[in-house]
């Protein structure tokens, strides 16, 4: 089985002839990356409707194909478009390409400033307007703008928008500006004008190097490379210049491991000539491609609300003692950064069994279900002749929410009178494997301790809080006193001393759990399974205790509630006390799991598989996490940075590496390359049409399903409230 994309280099990595030897792995090919570079041509140019452009409006804007000649996208007057602004530049216009419309006249707004309407034709063929800026009005290290069009009577009317240049007056430029298919005219290759920047940010291996060849289309051109890691200076790789003949580089990129980076390739000849950037591509060394032999079978257990600050072996300084995740740990391989995709429970497990986000499966609201369409990891591998099982303690999976397609044997324990602890749970997962030994299977474990009800035993309690305590924070008022805590204003207010009990009760709960696991794996080890049986252990999310302002999940996008545990162990085959470090999702668990089960991937999954990274391989997209609260909020973190935007686009932004309980955001004024990389990557995967391959700059038309309604009332409605969930 080929971990990673190993590329001998005959051909270069963008289709090209090849600009140096020897063999390499391609890590990153900027050809089909163009879509996450920027352009700078006498300013900053934006292609809104092409697939670079969702990246400067956090996937605010609806392309519009119908318009003929172009890439378009309509206009959101009420959502910011972020251009860069670098310190030492001087914008003096704004260029835009427009298709009137209904429109008098183009409103653009910088700021807080509206600017004077400029007047178009209503009706009339695409135009190129030219809006003067205000000086001393451009912030670096971006600027917001707002876009719209308007009639006689000022009322905003929809303009469609080919592409914007922020331009700066005394700079040489072309008359038009290298938008994205223009940059990716000539195959293999990036093509711009003789006096030019092209950008990229980028988060690389410390071995990494850029392997590009460089030629002029007509005379002579002076280029450089640059390279700047976040927060520190920026350094001449190479100074040349380009002629006729392609000039081979091959840079070592000296990027520290895990810092995003900023790689320039700069044209400093006249505007009016050409120069080719061929093959550019980041390697890195050769590496043997490890063979795994297949697991035989694969559990996944989902611990609910089990944040990963709470396990000792992503987190050595927490006080809750689970030994068995540590041995767990010990033998496998630990993702120390994994995200999970939503805050709640019912989208983050429909995105562990469709392999899509929640936008795609739809799964964010309390009246959604899977529609019978959706194919799940369990269709999926029951098809491939695996027998299948789910035993679940949380009322969202049940069959009325749609989680019972593809299950040989599907217990959803909220239904009759059954208990729902752990240990009746593993009990019966034990049982099952016991009667499967001798097959191949799938089996998805997600018990509900520690979600609340926090009911532990008295000796994990004891553990930490062994203080009395006659308040009124006691196992059967929990869910009772959050949803009241919840309430907007708070019926219920916890005092110190009644949080502290609270969390204790959460963390002997986690304690309680874990004795339960660890016997489970012990089963497992009995029965002769454990050397050729996958082990996944994440969960669906973490839970809130007043970090912001709020308790349970559900309803932020903080990491108490999206950062989980994510561990693999395949014994022999997975390396033990492996740990990873880069920021991951599990919505990569289906396309891992049949890679290591060595079946087809699961069609239209949006993440790629683990294993690579797992191996220590660098892995085949840009590293990074997406997470959503609904169709509300959206969060991107990679490379210790955050950003979570809103419906509006507004963006609050985190230095994870300095503030990783998210306490103070970071101004505009403050935010680093990284980032500035995030608020990008962001935009992209959200304006992407297909999740699966946002980062490659061709793409088609994603997987986005329908759901279905769930019907109301009866006993899991009853189990709902009882949690404090509506119905």
């Amino acid at each position: 089985m080929v971990i990673g994309l190993l590329l001998a280099l005959g051909v270069g990595c963008g289709g090209a002839p090849s600009p140096a030897e020897p063999a390499a792995h391609v890590l990153r090919d900027l050809v089909a990356l163009r879509h996450l570079a920027e352009v700078d041509e006498g300013g900053w140019v934006v292609d809104v409707g092409s697939p670079a452009g969702p990246k400067h409006t956090l996937g605010g804007w609806t392309r519009r194909p119908d318009l003929g000649d172009g890439t378009w996208a309509l206009a959101d007057p009420s959502r910011d478009l972020v251009i860069p602004v670098d310190a030492s530049e001087v914008p003096t216009s704004l260029r835009l390409r427009v298709h009137p419309g209904a429109a008098r006249a183009v409103r653009v707004q910088l700021d807080e400033v509206v600017l004077p309407p400029v007047p178009v034709t209503p009706g009339g063929a695409p135009v190129v307007v030219e809006v003067p800026l205000p000086e001393g009005r451009l912030r670096a290290p971006f600027t917001a703008l707002r876009v719209g069009g308007e009639d006689a009577s000022a009322a905003a009317v929809p303009l469609a928008v080919d592409w914007l240049w922020l331009r700066r007056g005394a700079a040489p430029a072309p008359e038009v500006p290298t938008t994205h298919d223009r940059l990716g005219r000539v195959p293999g290759a990036l093509q711009l004008a003789g006096r030019s920047t092209l950008r990229v940010h980028l988060v690389l291996p410390p071995e990494a190097r850029l392997q590009v060849g460089v030629r002029a289309v007509d005379g002579s051109v002076p280029f450089r490379v640059r390279l700047t890691p976040d927060g520190g200076e920026a350094r001449t790789l190479h100074e040349g210049v380009a002629d006729g003949e392609v000039a081979s580089l091959d840079l070592s990129l000296g990027a520290p491991s895990g810092t995003t980076v900023r790689l320039e390739l700069e044209a400093l000849g006249d505007p009016s000539s050409s120069i080719r950037w061929e093959a550019p591509c980041i390697v890195v060394a050769p590496r043997p491609a490890p063979d795994l032999a297949p697991a035989r079978g694969v559990v996944l257990v989902v611990v609910d609300t089990l944040g990963a600050a709470r396990v000792h072996a992503v987190r050595p300084a927490t006080r809750v003692r689970t030994p068995a995740l540590d041995a767990l740990a010990a033998g496998g391989v630990l993702f120390a950064q994994a995200r999970s995709p939503e805050s709640w429970t019912k989208p983050a497990v429909a995105s562990l069994l469709t392999g899509l986000h929640p936008d795609a499966h739809g799964q964010t609201t309390p009246e959604a279900a899977l529609p019978p369409e959706a194919l799940l990891l369990a269709e999926h591998l029951q098809a491939q002749g695996f027998a299948t099982a789910a035993l679940t303690a949380n009322p969202w999976l049940t069959e009325r929410f749609g989680f019972d397609q593809g299950w040989d044997t599907f217990q959803a324990f909220p239904s009759g009178e059954q208990k729902t602890d752990a240990a009746t749970l593993y009990e019966a997962a034990g049982d099952w494997l016991e009667a499967h030994a001798q097959q191949r299977f799938f089996l998805y474990v997600q018990p509900m301790d520690p979600h609340d009800p926090y009911a532990p035993d008295e000796a994990s309690l004891a553990l930490y809080d062994a203080d009395p305590y006659d308040g009124p924070v006691t196992p059967e008022a929990t869910s009772r006193l959050l949803t009241q805590a919840e309430e907007r204003p708070p019926a219920f207010t916890f005092s110190a001393r009644d949080a502290r009990r609270l969390e204790a009760l959460h963390d002997g709960e986690i304690t309680q759990h874990d004795g339960e696991l660890g016997r489970f794996l012990a089963r497992l080890e009995a029965l002769g399974l454990a050397d050729d049986t996958l082990v996944v252990l994440t969960a669906d999310h973490g839970e809130e205790f007043g970090e912001h302002g709020g308790w349970r999940h559900g309803t932020t996008l903080y990491d108490e509630v999206l950062h989980v545990p994510l561990l693999l162990r395949l014994p022999g085959r997975l390396p033990a006390g492996g740990r990873v470090e880069e920021v991951v999702s599990t919505v990569a668990v289906p396309s891992t799991l049949t890679e290591l089960l060595a079946v087809p991937p699961l069609p239209g999954a949006a993440a790629a598989s683990l294993v690579g990274r797992a191996m220590g391989l660098p892995g085949p997209a840009p590293p990074g996490a997406l997470s959503a609260n609904g169709d509300r909020r959206h969060a991107l973190t990679s490379a210790g940075w955050k950003v979570i935007a809103g419906a509006d686009g507004v963006a609050e932004v985190h230095d994870l590496r300095v503030d990783p309980g998210e306490q103070q955001p970071v101004d505009a004024a403050r935010q680093g390359l990284g980032a500035w990389r995030a608020r990008l990557l962001l935009g992209q995967v959200l304006g992407a049409h297909a999740q699966a391959a946002w980062w490659t700059a061709e793409h088609g038309r994603g997987t986005t399903l329908v759901p279905d309604e769930a019907p109301r009332g009866g006993r899991v409605g009853e189990a709902l409230r009882e949690l404090g969930y509506t119905d």
